[in-house]
């Protein structure tokens, strides 16, 4: 039996299709310790939807993608969530694991996505986007969540 987790997992489901995100919602909302949101993955909004939300986990339904390709969506919210754990659920046979892996994906899932299985990846990736996070604390002798900086840089005439 896995083990809950101490706070909540806040999860986004990002998918063009309404009717996708919420087959997707319906599988987790039962589950303890979890809260969805969902959001379209025009990037704007999805954008907006990732700042608002802050998730901790994010999935993306990619069958659900109207035109754009996998592959950049998952390297696109990688950046806009850098501190978010992302699963890919993909059903194209057109894109290997290995692809969605490198472009940042923590997990890539093939139908039929069954409850555990949907739950257990994202307890999953939680814990090792938290572990990771707890490792970089521990080198930067700080929390890596908590404090956001912002870099400004001033350009004198001279470059």
């Amino acid at each position: 039996m896995s083990q809950l987790p101490t706070s909540l997992i806040r999860v986004l489901i990002l998918g063009d299709s309404p009717q996708a995100s919420d087959v997707i919602a319906g599988l987790l909302e039962a589950e303890p310790g979890i809260v969805i949101s969902i959001s379209p993955t025009a990037y704007g909004e999805a954008a907006r939807a990732i700042r608002q939300e802050e998730p901790d986990v994010i999935v993306i339904l990619t069958d659900t993608l109207a035109a754009a390709d996998p592959i950049l969506v998952v390297e696109e919210v990688g950046n806009a969530a850098p501190s978010a754990a992302v699963i890919v659920l993909s059903g194209d046979n057109r894109y290997p694991t290995r692809e969605f892996i490198l472009a940042g994906a923590r997990d890539h899932l093939e139908p039929p996505y069954e409850r555990e299985t949907l739950a257990a990846s994202v307890r999953q990736v939680y814990q090792q986007e938290r572990r990771r996070r707890e490792r970089l604390a521990a080198i930067l002798g700080v929390g890596v969540r908590q404090h956001r900086c912002r870099i400004i840089t001033v350009h004198g005439a001279k470059g």
